[in-house]
């Protein structure tokens, strides 16, 4: 530790006593910055239980049984992504990340993780999964990566993912679910385009719990 304090121009802690009270406090702060800065290694998702529930930050924010205020996303490969209606009939889970805000969120690669490996599942309910990674197009590589890092142990083959850009925020912002970048979000449509599920988490680490939501695709219709 007197290492790390020498390193950003601070007295080791031995000769704090001589340091003015302002260096002290400073001194302080960046030791607790240190020891419980946040943990980029594997995480667990931690559902509130809030989201269902939760005050929306914009009025913005559909209800379930309404249409969503924004459905055109673009593909990894430039397409257009319309999710006002499946023409297949089929359920559309619509997951939002949180975006990139000077490296990838560890909850948003945890919960991608386990939506690559439970894809058979979702795909089982007659569902497709769409996951929003919001802000500048050249942060989908990394995202992409931090995913397969994160995976790197696993023994199953990783399936493609279908991972839709939302560069400008204007679907974040239609949604009304701007924090930092976004609020991590869930979101169910039903094959007509109507909201039959959502959560919004409270925090970066509030995720819905899977099992319960492959339990809402399997009760509906699709």
């Amino acid at each position: 530790m007197h290492d790390l304090l020498h390193v950003f121009g601070f007295t080791p802690i031995t000769r704090l006593g001589r340091l003015p009270r302002f260096r002290f406090v400073l001194a302080a702060v960046l030791v607790m910055l240190l020891l419980g800065g946040c943990d980029r290694g594997q995480v667990p998702i931690v559902p509130s239980g809030r989201g269902e529930s939760l005050e929306a930050p914009s009025t913005d924010v559909p209800t379930v049984g309404e249409l969503l205020p924004y459905t055109r996303f673009i593909g990894r490969d430039g397409e257009i992504v319309d999710l006002a209606a499946s023409p297949d009939g089929k359920k559309s889970l619509l997951v939002f990340m949180r975006g990139f805000s000077g490296f990838v969120c560890p909850y948003c690669t945890a919960q991608t993780a386990e939506l690559v490996r439970r894809l058979e599942e979702i795909h089982g309910t007659n569902t497709e999964l769409h996951v929003v990674f919001p802000g500048p197009a050249e942060t989908i590589p990394k995202f992409l990566e931090a995913v397969r890092a994160y995976m790197k142990n696993d023994t199953v083959a990783t399936p493609s993912l279908s991972v839709l850009m939302d560069v400008d925020l204007k679907a974040v912002d239609a949604l009304g679910i701007r924090q930092d970048l976004a609020r991590p979000c869930t979101f169910v449509l039903d094959p007509d385009g109507k909201l039959v599920y959502k959560y919004v988490g409270a925090s970066p680490s509030d995720r819905p719990s899977l099992d319960d939501v492959l339990r809402v695709l399997e009760a509906r219709p699709g």
